[in-house]
């Protein structure tokens, strides 16, 4: 149980942040962006609840990104879109709303896969790399 400190972001070397099934509530960070070198990312059945941080599009090393079973509200902030070596997203099972960015499509064309709750509309999502489960 606690919460994600703003200290986060001193944690430059950190490589792997994996916290699911912790019970942890409050928002997360923004200084989670400062991450440079962080490349998995795996939040999972807490008690998260605010918005997705845009500021971790800041993260280029993340291959995975893990925040399913939580209650993040908000949309999927573009800035996921740019990072370079992105190879799984995961955000069902929230309050998230609206639209996957438009610029997630090339990044399922590369195999990239994305999976998000019905909420949200994905106009060029199609299985397997987009998968609705919010069942």
């Amino acid at each position: 149980e606690g919460t994600l400190s703003t200290e986060i972001g001193s944690m430059t070397s950190l490589v792997r942040l994996h916290l699911y099934f912790n019970y942890i509530s409050g928002s997360i960070p923004s200084e989670i962006g400062q991450l440079n070198n962080l490349e998995s990312l795996r939040l999972d059945s807490n008690r998260l609840n605010g918005s997705i941080p845009p500021q971790l599009g800041n993260c280029t090393s993340l291959e995975e990104v893990t925040m399913s079973v939580n209650d993040l509200s908000g949309t999927v902030p573009l800035t996921l879109s740019t990072l370079p070596n992105l190879k799984q997203f995961e955000a069902e099972r929230n309050h998230l709303s609206g639209s996957v960015p438009q610029e997630f499509c090339s990044l399922t064309a590369n195999g990239v896969v994305i999976v998000v709750g019905c909420s949200l509309n994905c106009h060029c999502c199609t299985p397997p790399a987009f998968a609705c489960t919010d069942v």
